[in-house]
């Protein structure tokens, strides 16, 4: 008999969801000095020709991730290629707040700037980063099968220069368990992060399964592979508490993992 933990697993979730909401209210930015904000600023480009920028700001003195809503005249800027957004609000679950907009440009070394303005507090403009070399996946093709077993050769365009990081893994899986049931998982896993550049490894196709497959030997997954290459920027040093910035080249390709 298999025992449905469903109900359960709702009930806790739903308690999560309610405590995340109240432990993580948003703080209006008025109310918060430059100097005690934290940044997360990010570019991403995946070869669609545009370049996507998000920026969320936090209350970096404090025991839960408050993210703080923009309010009173102050605003997020972002500047590429001489052109400079206004970035728009989006509110995501358990009240996270962040702050997007794209620019159709992904050139490499293409350099981004985000400005916090306001009127009424101290300014942060010299939050900047460039985007790193183009990444295409060249092998395995799409939609490629493998079994846990085979050793997979995962090969990508290298950089010549300038690579500060490369992160190698699955991003995503849904797979099929011994019962036949359907397992959908979107948990990352990094398989390798490396300080050089080499264009290609080769791993056991197994590396890329979720971790829930290692007690089930007989799942079946289509997963997603990914090559994303990292470069570091810096925050602007008017917001006290730090934090990041960097832009993100990244592409995927998709295989089945069988038995």
């Amino acid at each position: 008999m298999r025992l449905n933990i469903y109900p359960v697993l709702s009930f806790f979730l739903f308690s999560a969801l309610i405590a995340g909401m109240s432990a993580c209210a948003p703080v209006d930015s008025d109310d918060v000095k430059t100097s005690g904000m934290r940044a997360a600023f990010t570019v991403e480009a995946n070869g669609d020709g545009k370049s996507y920028v998000e920026a969320e700001l936090t209350l970096g003195d404090s025991s839960f991730t408050n993210s703080l809503e923009l309010v009173n005249g102050d605003a997020l800027l972002a500047t590429a290629n001489g052109e400079t957004k206004l970035m728009r609000e989006d509110k995501k679950l358990f009240s996270d707040i962040t702050y997007k907009v794209d620019f159709p440009i992904d050139t490499e070394n293409t350099a981004f700037k985000i400005a916090l303005d306001r009127p009424d507090g101290k300014n942060a403009p010299n939050s900047s980063v460039t985007l790193p070399a183009p990444v295409t996946i060249t092998s395995p093709a799409a939609g490629a099968t493998f079994h846990r077993d085979d050793m997979l050769t995962l090969s990508w365009t290298p950089a010549s220069n300038n690579m500060t990081e490369l992160q190698i893994g699955h991003v995503s899986s849904r797979c099929t368990d011994t019962l036949g049931e359907q397992v959908i998982t979107s948990t990352k896993v990094n398989d390798a992060l490396l300080s050089s550049d080499p264009g290609s490894i080769e791993r056991q196709a197994s590396v890329f399964l979720p971790p829930f497959t290692r007690q089930d030997p007989q799942a079946s997954c289509v997963v997603d592979i990914e090559v994303r290459r990292r470069r570091i920027g810096t925050v602007d040093p008017n917001i006290g508490e730090g934090g990041y910035f960097y832009a993100d080249w990244y592409d995927w390709v998709q295989v089945t993992i069988l038995p």
